[in-house]
């Protein structure tokens, strides 16, 4: 069954609701040790192996006036939904770009309510982090046309700096149609 991500997971499989859940390596970690955004430790939680990184996608419409994560003042933003990490790293990202709640408008969305809410025109940025663009971004890539924002390189170090469970990684240029150049974003195991 769907959840909202990798910390219901955990907490869904700590109470005994799920025999297995996917959870990131840093919630993981952040779950057994108490750390934010757990208020307690989850010591029975156990590690099965690890998968592939997810990667941070930050979509915007292709005519769209948005070219940099500098210019999210005022947009309406799908951050992910509140039980996953999408949230946490779209916070961090918006936090070194100098932007504080209040400067945009966060919506806790799936991706599907997510790419609905952009075709419709009531979202304006979609932060995403999954292993590849998924079917839902690959359909919004070829119906009205998506670009991909990068990080620059300076705001990135800041942000491996305070969070170095995060690594730098790259989307290439070819993933999706119409996407012209390699992306520099986060990556996390």
């Amino acid at each position: 069954e769907p959840s909202g991500g990798g910390i219901e997971n955990v907490v869904l499989t700590s109470e005994g609701k799920a025999v297995l859940g996917l959870a990131q390596s840093d919630l993981a970690h952040f779950a057994f040790q108490g750390d934010e955004p757990f208020a307690e430790p989850y010591r029975q939680i156990r590690a099965v192996c690890g998968a592939h990184r997810l990667d941070l996608w930050i979509i915007v419409r292709r005519d769209s006036q948005i070219f940099s994560p500098m210019a999210l003042r005022g947009p309406r933003i799908a951050v992910g939904t509140t039980g996953g990490e999408s949230r946490i790293i779209a916070q961090a990202v918006l936090n070194a770009y100098g932007h504080s709640e209040g400067d945009y408008r966060p919506l806790f969305l799936s991706i599907s309510i997510a790419v609905h809410g952009m075709r419709s025109g009531e979202i304006d940025v979609i932060f995403y982090l999954s292993g590849g663009p998924g079917s839902a971004l690959t359909d919004l890539s070829e119906e009205l046309g998506i670009r991909v924002l990068s990080l620059d390189r300076e705001h990135l170090k800041s942000i491996l700096d305070d969070h170095p469970y995060w690594q730098q990684s790259r989307i290439s240029g070819e993933t999706l149609s119409g996407m012209e150049n390699d992306i520099l974003t986060l990556g996390i195991g």
